[in-house]
């Protein structure tokens, strides 16, 4: 203790043991006016005052209430008698303290002195310096510049500061090492303060024994709390309360109870390569460590060496850790361990488990005790468990899921079985990135079958196509339709309703299909027919009654609607002969499409109707026919319409603007020449008429195989004029102007001759 207070102020004490006499008498002090404006001797001081310089009964006063000399001259008088838990007793003394005459030491931290001149009991010590007992702050700083005491002494606040890595923080922290130190070598010490605490505990017992009071320190301690005690006694108390306990006892009488200062030492055990070596085995997965082939580098030695020097440091740890003095250690990570759980995320772990780049490495050892654990996504996740989020969540998914769904309390109850609180399991589950909480149900969350799936078997009920797309967050209702109709685990239960496909109710398949299977049995008044099929399937009753008198699968008459017989086949109004795009190709009519971006992202597309039936297409039908190796699908539903081609084009590398003539080859199977608009470009017009009708190089004229190609063949070849004329009637602009360009020429030759 530096000091207590020897008579009352009120009695014209102007002296603490320990301290010098006053520079001003602290009665004359104004108590509204800051303790700097009236003490002229603190105006030369700064920074952090030096516990050690504190009385010991005012030091927990003054570090947590004005810690620096600046924050000491700002407070008045009264300030200081209104501080929490400070008596007129303890405010008189910090007074006091204030006005006492202060050496440079106070400066030291501040200049380029020497430490072993500020601190000169400081020279005292002698040799390497033992590195558990330094800072575990600066501890590597002090190893590297200034390992020894006698090195230490030579150094100055200043050099200290332009250490490698040592900023205002670390040279902090070492002055005060230096300072208690210098004080553990002083008389003001361990011991000092040990037989101080006795003979102010003596105190209090004689005056609890003079008035009657013979057992127990704590009724002592109330009756020295009397307003009649005397100035002595009441100090001795205020002493007792306040007391610095680490300076009565030992760390290692501590780490028997402290966790934290039990691993500190045994942390400390292992110093220079062995204490990197440590840190590599410790803070594998919490943070980035170095290789073995880069600590071997960094100490010269190989990597395979570095790897046996580890395994022998675990052996070294796993001992020590099994000894009585470092038992508070195992069952702290224990207790760590049935806390926190298998996983957890960062934000929640205790200060001991937080992983720091500097300092001890009391975080990564705890962190390694109570798993080991990885850090992943700032979650610290057992190194039994899956390694991250989704794999966690997954393997519990999997357990738990009823096809695309689980029920959020099982798959959270199975996270608890894997170690998990329920507070970590909830948070997992939610943070989770490729699964998603809907409801009382967990599902995946990754591609759009999962998504799909997981909402129809989350909310238990059909969907439209825009509600899932507004469910799940497409892009493109297009895709998530096309997706629908291509996928095997979700069926149509009306015209825009879907479901799973294991879900209860008949799959919708087209109106003109369930108009079909209604019909079966005989004819039908369309009104009934239209309201039945708008119960089971929630079709408009107004397309029943379109499709009943439009479409080519059945025949209206009065109300009432019938199928089309077999007998009484659907004609086209419009012939192959007089269809765009339709060109005899060998003998076998085809059909020409152009490639677009529908077509390349794998969407079908309508048919000209007598195409349709060129290759056996019945309204209201679907049917499929082989295209190489591949079926290709097509039907009649409102309108005929052939499947996706998408990978023709894949097949051959086409582009937009590129052209397929589709081919009947046979009565089973389809063919697909191509044609490339890149191969259209600098052709004379009568070369690129021939590629878009598909014929072939030939000596005929352009009358002749033109109108073969429309349907114009015959005994006698047709004139310019009828070719012309079936274009026209066909539409078919393009080849028009093609031969029009052919006239011109044509006509250019000629006058030209």
């Amino acid at each position: 203790m530096v000091g207590v207070v020897t008579m009352s102020p009120m009695n014209g004490a102007t002296e603490i043991d320990g301290l010098g006499a006053a520079q001003v008498d602290i009665q004359t002090l104004d108590e509204h006016v800051p303790l700097g404006k009236q003490i002229s001797g603190l105006q030369h001081l700064s920074g952090r005052i030096r516990e050690s310089a504190i009385p010991t009964s005012c030091r927990l006063a003054v570090s947590t209430n004005a810690p620096s000399w600046e924050q000491l001259r700002a407070v008045t008088p009264r300030e200081v008698f209104d501080w929490r838990g400070v008596g007129s007793r303890r405010a008189t003394q910090i007074l006091m303290f204030a006005a006492a005459p202060h050496g440079d030491e106070e400066l030291a931290a501040a200049d380029d002195v020497r430490l072993g001149d500020t601190y000169p009991s400081l020279q005292e010590l002698s040799g390497l310096i033992d590195p558990p007992l330094l800072p575990s702050l600066c501890r590597r700083a002090v190893q590297k510049y200034a390992p020894t005491w006698e090195e230490l002494c030579d150094s100055t606040p200043a050099s200290i500061s332009n250490w490698q890595g040592v900023g205002t923080q670390k040279v902090s922290v070492l002055l005060d090492f230096v300072s208690d130190m210098s004080s553990a070598s002083s008389d003001v010490s361990t011991d000092e303060d040990s037989s101080e605490f006795a003979r102010a505990a003596s105190v209090v017992a004689a005056w609890a024994l003079a008035n009657g009071v013979r057992t127990g320190m704590g009724a002592a301690s109330e009756l020295a709390r009397r307003p009649d005690a005397p100035l002595e006694v009441a100090s001795a108390v205020d002493f007792l309360d306040y007391v610095d306990l680490a300076v009565l006892t030992s760390s290692e009488l501590r780490s028997r109870f402290d966790p934290i200062e039990a691993a500190r030492l045994l942390v400390g055990q292992f110093t220079g390569r062995e204490e990197d070596i440590l840190e590599r085995l410790l803070a594998k997965g919490v943070r980035r460590v170095p290789t073995l082939a880069e600590l071997g580098e960094r100490h010269a030695v190989t990597g395979e060496a570095i790897r046996r020097m580890e395994s022998r440091i675990k052996e070294r740890l796993d001992s020590a850790l099994r000894t009585p003095a470092f038992e508070s250690v195992t069952a702290h990570a224990r207790t760590l361990r049935e806390e926190l759980g298998t996983a957890f995320p960062a934000r929640v772990a205790p200060p001991e488990f937080q992983p720091v780049a500097e300092g001890d490495l009391v975080d990564e050892l705890f962190a390694y005790l109570s798993g080991p654990f990885v850090l992943v996504d700032q979650w610290f996740i057992d190194e039994s468990l899956p390694g991250d989020l989704d794999g966690i969540v997954l393997a519990a998914f999997e357990q738990t899921a009823d096809g695309y769904a689980a029920p959020l309390d099982a798959l959270l109850d199975e996270l608890e079985s894997m170690g998990l609180s329920r507070t970590s399991a909830e948070s997992l589950t939610m943070e989770a990135p490729k699964f998603r909480v809907l409801g009382s149900h967990v599902v995946r969350w990754r591609f759009l079958e999962d998504k799909i799936g997981g909402v129809l078997a989350a909310t238990g009920r059909p969907h439209s196509v825009t509600e899932l797309v507004d469910a799940i967050g497409a892009d493109s209702e297009r895709s998530v339709r096309n997706h629908l109709h291509e996928s095997s685990y979700t069926k149509r239960l009306g015209k825009d309703r879907w479901g799973l496909a294991n879900s209860d109710g008949e799959e919708y398949r087209s109106i003109v299909e369930h108009m079909l299977d209604e019909l079966s049995g005989g004819s039908q008044e369309i009104g009934r027919l239209a309201h039945s099929l708008h119960e089971a399937y929630g079709v408009s009753m107004n397309s029943i009654n379109m499709y009943a008198t439009m479409h080519p699968a059945f025949i209206a008459d009065g109300g009432v609607v019938r199928v089309r017989p077999e007998d009484d086949p659907y004609v086209p109004d419009v012939s192959l002969e007089l269809t765009g795009g339709c060109y005899v190709i060998d003998g076998v009519w085809a059909w020409s499409t152009v490639v677009d971006s529908d077509l390349l992202r794998g969407s079908g597309r309508a048919i000209p109707e007598a195409f349709a039936v060129h290759l056996g297409v019945s309204p209201g039908r679907e049917g499929s026919m082989m295209t190489g190796d591949r079926p290709t699908r097509f039907g009649w539903s409102m309108r005929p319409y052939i499947g996706s081609l998408k990978w023709v084009a894949d097949e051959h590398r086409l582009v937009e603007g590129d052209r397929l003539l589709v081919r009947r080859a046979t009565p089973s199977t389809l063919d697909v020449r191509v044609v490339r608009s890149a191969a259209l470009v600098g052709r004379g017009p009568e070369a690129q008429l021939r590629q878009l009708a598909g014929q072939s190089e030939t000596n005929s004229s352009l009358e002749q195989w033109l109108g073969a190609a429309l349907g114009l063949g015959g005994a006698s070849m047709p004139s310019r004029q009828q070719v012309v004329g079936r274009l026209e009637a066909r539409g078919e602009q393009e080849l028009l102007d093609l031969i029009a360009q052919i006239d011109a020429e044509e006509r250019a030759r000629f006058w030209s001759t």
